[in-house]
């Protein structure tokens, strides 16, 4: 039972959400391909340590203990490339992407964006009249 593991899920599947409800914020998505990261890293090397310890062979084991294997793999298999998805929405953010940097349909341009500034605009202008002095009639 991997209760560690577990909760480290949870928080990332956590950052990722709200990273998406938030429009896909970069600091939250950056947050989730972290934990994620993180925690294929440690899942990869628990599979690694039930693998050499496994007094068995993989093709011997009954259909539910290949379940558990498969599940053991499945993890960091979607773990890992998410941080790298992760990694990758960071560098097309920063401006470090290279020649591979695409322009999307929907931003006007990679210069005046940063990282808090929403993908909406508001559609009202604050303090557009004119301004009075007290006293004055």
């Amino acid at each position: 039972l991997d209760i560690f593991g577990g909760f480290i899920m949870a928080v990332a599947t956590a950052f990722g959400v709200y990273a998406y409800k938030e429009d896909l914020h970069v600091t939250f998505l950056c947050y989730w391909g972290l934990m994620s990261g993180i925690n294929g890293i440690f899942d990869f090397v628990k599979f690694i340590d039930v693998w050499v310890h496994q007094p068995a062979s993989l093709l011997s084991l009954a259909w539910s203990l290949k379940l558990q294997w498969l599940l053991l793999l499945a993890v960091p298999a979607v773990s890992l490339p998410a941080a790298v998805v992760a990694w990758y929405v960071y560098q097309d953010m920063s401006g470090a992407g290279g020649e591979t940097q695409r322009r999307s349909d929907w931003a006007d341009s990679r210069e005046s964006r940063s990282e808090r500034t929403p993908l909406r605009q508001p559609s009202f202008q604050s303090f557009g009249g004119q301004g009075r002095r007290l006293g004055a009639a």
